[in-house]
């Protein structure tokens, strides 16, 4: 989870692994990163994700992690929101 993300991204490693395939759509998106780099979102993509026993259809962003030098799914806000989660950072919950 990434309270500061805006929108969840899912790298493209990982997103050829899922059964059934994700059909990538063209990009549609230039997004700035840490450091003042550029990255191409391909999507939204509708995925089912299952987290905390509540099972949700969210929007996540593609990002060719080849390219990109990033590895990691990422959660963002609007995941949290979505799904009504709350952080308890002191007792390590979601």
């Amino acid at each position: 989870m990434d309270t500061g993300g805006q929108v969840s991204v899912l790298p493209l490693s990982l997103c050829q692994k899922l059964k059934p395939p994700v059909n990538l759509p063209v990009p549609t998106r230039e997004v700035a990163t840490y450091g003042n780099n550029t990255v191409k979102f391909h999507g939204p993509v509708p995925l089912h994700v299952q987290l905390c026993g509540l099972t949700i259809l969210h929007p996540f962003y593609i990002v060719d992690d080849s390219k990109a030098g990033l590895a990691p799914a990422i959660g963002g806000y609007d995941l949290m929101k979505s799904g009504r989660m709350v952080l308890d950072i002191d007792n390590q919950l979601l």
